[in-house]
């Protein structure tokens, strides 16, 4: 009852038309950008860029959240 629970979120996001024409495609970048959000360390959003690549090697840019 007086317990705090915190919580951290990770997105990865990616958008019609820009990174595909089709709910397939959208889904596999934003599933890309996603995995990248979680191996810069949780609780951020990452938007894929074509540099986004399936190996975790890639450059992203993240948005931590307060």
């Amino acid at each position: 009852a007086d317990q705090l629970i915190r919580a951290t979120v990770s997105i990865g996001l990616s958008s019609y038309p820009h990174d595909g024409g089709d709910p397939a495609t959208i889904m596999d970048k934003a599933d890309r950008a996603l995995y990248q959000a979680k191996q810069a360390g949780k609780n951020c959003v990452v938007s894929y860029s074509h540099e986004l690549v399936p190996s975790a090697s890639s450059k992203v840019s993240v948005s931590p959240q307060a």
